[in-house]
């Protein structure tokens, strides 16, 4: 079976939710968001804070303004090409819901 990358734009995303104030709207947008009005995710954010404070908005920018984005699709397009990823013998994601932390080994593997 190929191994399938691919990289989901989602730090602007954030940064917008994040801009908004942290109350009750803020979160039902996150949830919005995160489902697309569905019962299901369709877009990987659910590892972010959706009530994190300014700090996190200051992240974003940072990130932003590294290009990060740009970094991580061309990250999953170097692995795409490749075929493979180190340590992974299936469909794999990477997630961490602390910053500077790397995630727990169960976390990465999705399907393997």
């Amino acid at each position: 079976m190929p191994l399938r990358v691919s990289y989901l734009p989602v730090l602007q995303i954030l940064r917008e939710l994040y801009v908004q104030p942290r109350d009750a709207q803020r979160f039902q947008r996150y949830v919005a968001t995160l489902t697309g009005g569905s019962d299901d995710v369709v877009l990987p954010i659910g590892v972010a804070n959706p009530m994190a404070r300014e700090h996190a908005l200051v992240k974003m920018d940072e990130l932003l303004a590294l290009g990060a984005d740009a970094l991580g699709a061309e990250a999953a397009a170097t692995a795409a090409r490749r075929g493979r990823l180190r340590g992974c013998s299936g469909e794999c994601a990477r997630t961490t819901d602390r910053p500077g932390r790397r995630a727990h080994r169960g976390n990465q593997r999705v399907l393997g």
